[in-house]
C-alpha cells in the first residue's frame, strides 16, 4: 500500500489537520539528574536532540553522550537511538523514554504521528475497515500471513493480534473478541474492522464524514487512513467547474497536428500540487490516451472554448467539401477560390481584417503573422473567395 503523496500541500493540510508543532522541549530534573527531549511530538522520520547530564566522579554536572547514557525506549519499534546523539522516530505511537542515574529515574512521553495518510480504508455496510498489512506496518508492527489457515499474525511490541479472513472473531493478547464484521478482501488487500483497536491498542477513533477518512489517535500520535471518496472529494474541489468538462467531446483543430479533426473526449483531468492539471484525452479512434498539461484553469476553458484550437462539432459533416479542399486544410495549406470559412478552418483566425466595398464587389484583406515576425502572409477575398495570396 503507498502512501499517498500526490496531493497539494494545502489540501493535505486541510486532510490531516496535524499541527505537530515545533513544541519547546520537554525536560525533567530530579536530584542531581537531568533528562532533555527536543522535542515529544514528531512525525515519522523525523530527528530529536536529546540530553542528558549527571554528576561525574568529581561532583561536577556533565553531559553525558546518549550512546554512553542509561536511557531505555519503552517501544524500540517507534523510537530509535542514533550515535550523533538523537533519536529517530520510526513509526506512529507513543512511548516512554527514561533516563536513569543510579537510583534516579526520569521518563519523558514522545508521541509520534504521521504527516501523510495511507490508502486502503473502506465503508461496508456501515462499518470502517482498515487495510491489515498497510495499517499494522505504520505501527511498526510484524504482520505475518500464514496461507494454510488464512491467519494474519500481527505483533505490536508485547501485544499480539490474530486476524482469519472471512472470520469476524479476532484474538488479541490470547482473548477472544468478536469484531464489528468479518475481515474479507477489498481493493485487493485484506481488511479489518477499525473498531477492533478500541480494545486491542486502545486507540481513539475519529471519522470525518465531510472528507471520508477516519484518524487513528493513541495519546497524541495519530495516522489518518483514506478511502477512495477521499480522494474523490479532494480531487473535485481542486478541480472545481472543471469536472463538468470530463466526458465532453471535441475535434482537435490547430491544438495538435497530428491529430487535427480527430474526435476526442476528456477522459480525465488530474491536478497537480502546483495549480496545474493535466487533462487525459481519449482519441475515439484508437482508444489511445492523450495526457496534455496545462498550467491553471483558465488555460484549459480559453482553449476549449478556441474554435482555432478546438470545434464542438465534425467539421466534415459541418461543412460539405470536397476531398481536395478538405487534403489542403489538413495540410495547412489555401488556395486561390477558398472561401472565407475554409481559409478560417486551414490557417486558423487572421492577426488583423480590412474591409471595402466599390459597387457589387467587395474587396477584405486578412493578415497573418506580425510585421516583426519572419512570417507574413496577406489574403484577398474578393466578393467572398480567395482571388490573391501574397506576403
Amino acid at each position: 500500500m503507498k502512501r499517498l503523496t500526490w496531493l497539494a500541500a494545502a489540501a493535505v493540510a486541510l486532510l490531516l489537520a496535524l499541527a505537530v508543532p515545533g513544541q519547546a522541549k520537554a525536560e525533567q530534573a530530579g536530584g542531581a539528574l537531568r533528562f532533555t527531549i527536543e522535542k515529544t511530538e514528531l512525525v515519522v522520520g523525523e530527528k530529536t536532540p536529546v540530553q542528558v547530564q549527571a554528576p561525574d566522579g568529581y561532583g561536577q554536572i556533565r553531559k553525558v553522550p546518549l550512546a554512553e547514557a542509561d536511557v531505555v525506549i519503552e517501544k524500540p519499534y517507534l523510537l530509535q537511538k542514533l550515535p550523533d546523539g538523537t533519536m529517530k522516530a520510526l513509526a506512529v505511537g507513543e512511548t516512554d523514554v527514561t533516563a536513569s542515574w543510579g537510583e534516579e529515574k526520569l521518563t519523558l512521553r514522545v508521541s509520534i504521528s504521521a504527516d501523510y495518510y495511507i490508502g486502503g480504508g473502506v465503508q461496508l455496510k456501515g462499518v470502517m475497515y482498515l487495510p491489515i498489512q498497510a495499517f499494522f506496518a505504520e505501527l511498526g508492527a510484524q504482520v505475518t500471513y500464514l496461507e494454510a489457515s488464512k491467519t494474519f499474525q500481527v505483533k505490536l511490541g508485547n501485544d499480539s493480534i490474530q486476524l482469519q479472513k472471512g472470520s469476524a472473531a479476532a484474538v488479541v493478547n490470547g482473548v477472544k473478541t468478536v469484531m464489528a464484521g468479518p475481515v474479507q478482501t477489498a481493493g485487493g488487500s485484506a481488511v479489518f474492522p477499525a473498531s477492533l483497536l478500541r480494545t486491542a491498542i486502545g486507540a481513539t477513533l475519529e471519522w470525518n464524514a465531510d472528507y471520508q477518512f477516519m484518524t487513528v489517535w493513541q495519546g497524541k500520535a495519530e495516522l489518518q487512513i483514506a478511502t477512495e471518496r477521499t480522494q474523490e472529494i479532494l480531487k473535485n474541489e481542486k478541480l472545481g467547474s472543471l469536472t463538468k468538462l470530463i466526458g465532453k467531446s471535441y475535434w482537435v483543430n490547430n491544438f495538435d497536428s497530428k491529430y487535427r479533426f480527430k474526435k476526442v473526449t476528456i477522459h480525465d483531468i488530474e491536478p497537480d500540487d502546483d495549480g496545474g492539471f493535466t487533462v487525459v484525452f481519449k482519441l475515439a479512434s484508437t482508444g489511445e490516451l492523450l495526457h496534455t498539461a496545462f498550467t491553471n484553469a483558465e488555460a484549459i476553458r480559453s482553449n476549449l472554448a478556441s474554435s482555432d484550437q478546438f470545434l464542438t462539432a465534425d467539421p466534415r459533416k459541418t461543412y460539405k467539401w470536397s476531398n481536395a479542399v478538405w487534403d489542403k486544410i489538413a495540410n495547412e495549406k489555401i488556395s486561390v477560390g477558398m472561401t472565407k470559412d475554409q481559409v478560417r478552418m486551414s490557417w486558423g483566425k487572421p492577426s488583423d481584417t480590412s474591409y471595402s466595398v466599390v459597387g457589387s464587389i467587395s474587396v477584405e484583406t486578412w493578415r497573418y503573422g506580425s510585421y516583426t515576425s519572419s512570417w507574413l502572409q496577406y489574403v484577398v477575398f474578393t466578393n467572398g473567395k480567395v482571388s490573391q495570396i501574397y506576403s
